[in-house]
């Protein structure tokens, strides 16, 4: 209020006109003003009940808080400000903030900006981290890579300090280089009994009931399901628990003097209920090697037919004996030579074709 000596007499405009000086001059006071003013107005505040209540900094909306930031910008200098935030972090124990906060306020201009430049580009570079074992066990098999061939891709991204791969030691990797083979087998039981349809069925029956009690298998890793074919399984039990005949297949029925026509095996039908039993590559080893021994025994004549007439037979035998000379002394093979009073054995014949088949050359 203005006293009654007031030489502007009240007037509001005489006053400011009179009083420019001081009216314009910007007084600062320090921080313990402001503290002391808020700390007043809480404690009237709480004792008068009436009012909004006052809130904390960190309680307060964003533009309270900038309010309140601007009363301590225009009482403080910057390098004040900078040394009490420096100093705030390094009290409650956070050093590599507090000389964060020093390097970007008392060093060059542009320093606060390659700072936060470098930090925009660590945050949008995504590290490289491992794989997991399931993951790298998937890519051996899709790739078909040895253990050498593993280890050495895990070296060189080593050497580009990337480690991406784990040891090979940490791989659960089962190999089975003869496939349809029971080398890699252990028999579940033995029984000395006549080979029947009966038989058959009921081995299949026992197999399927044990298959179907198995229970799930908690790991680390998650949980595993066991899904089981009878896929390794010759013609004979094939055909018996799929009640089919031997003379003809047991997945679309052709009878074999329907296989070379073409037409009519288009319009077969397959059963795929008989997919689960597989297709074993037991016969199409031995039977392909046998189509290729055949076929080098003719390559002289080039005809399927040989008779004694033309002497192309002669010529076969010759070839035959040639071939088998060769297969013996280069593999140590006995081919197309069956045993007296052996019968046939396919799993004779099958190592035997696999062997010619994929021998290195």
């Amino acid at each position: 209020m203005l006293s009654a000596n007031d030489s502007s007499n009240r007037k509001n405009e005489r006053f400011q006109k009179e009083n420019r000086e001081w009216l314009c001059f910007i007084i600062n006071f320090p921080v313990s003003v402001y503290r002391e003013i808020n700390l007043t107005d809480k404690n009237s505040s709480e004792s008068v009940g009436r009012g909004r209540p006052t809130k904390t900094f960190d309680e307060s909306s964003a533009r309270s808080k900038r309010r309140k930031c601007q009363l301590l910008y225009n009482s403080s200098s910057l390098s004040e400000l900078s040394e009490t935030t420096s100093y705030a972090f390094r009290k409650i124990g956070n050093e590599d903030t507090a000389k964060l906060v020093e390097e970007a306020a008392n060093s060059t201009p542009t320093r606060g900006k390659k700072i936060r430049d470098v930090w925009k580009e660590n945050k949008n570079t995504l590290k490289p981290s491992m794989m997991s074992p399931e993951v790298a066990l998937s890519l051996i098999i899709d790739c078909s890579l040895s253990k050498f061939q593993y280890n050495m891709l895990r070296k060189n991204a080593k050497e580009h300090n990337h480690d991406l791969y784990p040891s090979y030691d940490q791989l659960l990797v089962e190999k089975n280089p003869v496939c349809s083979s029971t080398r890699y087998c252990r028999p579940i039981r033995l029984q000395y009994v006549k080979e029947s349809v009966d038989i058959s069925k009921n081995e299949e029956k026992y197999i399927s009931d044990q298959i179907n009690s198995l229970a799930k298998f908690e790991c680390e890793f998650g949980t595993i399901n066991f899904i089981l074919q009878l896929t390794m399984i010759d013609g004979k039990v094939c055909n018996a628990i799929t009640e089919s005949s031997s003379m003809a297949c047991y997945v679309c029925g052709a009878k074999i003097s329907q296989m070379n026509d073409l037409a009519l095996m288009r319009t077969k039908i397959d059963d795929q209920s008989a997919y689960r039993y597989g297709l074993s590559t037991l016969h199409a080893y031995i039977r392909f090697f046998e189509c290729l021994l055949h076929i080098s025994y003719r390559m002289d004549f080039k005809v399927w037919k040989a008779s004694k007439k033309d002497g192309k037979y002669i010529l076969l035998k010759q070839k035959k004996l040639k071939i088998q000379n060769q297969f013996r002394s280069r593999l140590g093979l006995l081919v197309d030579m069956p045993k007296q009073s052996f019968g046939s054995s396919n799993n004779e014949d099958q190592n035997k074709a696999h062997l010619a088949l994929f021998a290195p050359r």
